[in-house]
């Protein structure tokens, strides 16, 4: 099964790394350069996971827009690089955390949070 999985992160670099990894395991990647793309995105078609760096939630209005958005949701977000107390802006319950940003570490953290809700389904 395919899951889909929202990768916020407009770096080339950083973008490139992190969505070839995650098709390579085997998910479908959608993108958005920043959060206010993504919360476009994500009121027409909600992604299985979503995937954020700390850099990318640096507006606090944004971070709360997310969080409202994925309230209620089982869709886990795995931010890169972020620490628990802002963790709490964006989505309380479903956070995982990826310290390094390395992409295997990544892209195991998906494939765990994403065999978690298909086993609690």
């Amino acid at each position: 099964m395919t899951h889909t999985v929202l990768l916020i992160d407009g770096e080339p670099l950083t973008e490139h790394v992190y969505s070839r990894a995650l098709r390579l395991a085997g998910h479908a990647v959608m993108l958005a350069p920043d959060t206010c793309e993504a919360l476009e995105s994500l009121e027409d078609d909600m992604p299985d996971a979503i995937v954020i760096p700390a850099s990318k939630l640096d507006c606090i209005e944004d971070s709360r827009a997310l969080r409202a958005l994925l309230l209620g949701t089982d869709i886990p977000v795995i931010l890169v690089g972020q620490t628990v107390a802002s963790a709490r802006l964006v989505h309380e319950g479903n956070v995982l955390f990826a310290r390094s940003g390395d992409a295997t570490e990544v892209v195991g953290i998906v494939r765990e949070a994403l065999g978690a809700r298909v086993l609690a389904a």
